[in-house]
């Protein structure tokens, strides 16, 4: 069996070892990333169009109307 061990570690790419122990701690993160946006309320409802609420009192049209409404010419 030590014989059997021996050839596959010689027959190994030196990048696997590094590359398994990336993706043993990368998928983790990943799948706790994955679990944390799928709890969070979907972002679509923040960009819904606002609808238009008529105000309590009257508003003006502009800065230059007065109480009474625009001037009048005369």
């Amino acid at each position: 069996m030590d014989r059997i061990t021996a050839m596959a570690r010689d027959d190994m790419p030196v990048w696997l070892e590094p590359l398994l122990l990336t993706l043993g701690l990368g998928v983790p993160v990943a799948i706790l990333v994955a679990l944390v946006l799928l709890a969070l309320p979907p972002a679509n409802a923040y960009f819904q169009p606002r609808t238009a609420i008529d105000p309590p009192w009257p508003v003006r049209a502009s800065p230059a109307a007065g109480p009474e409404g625009p001037p009048s010419a005369g």
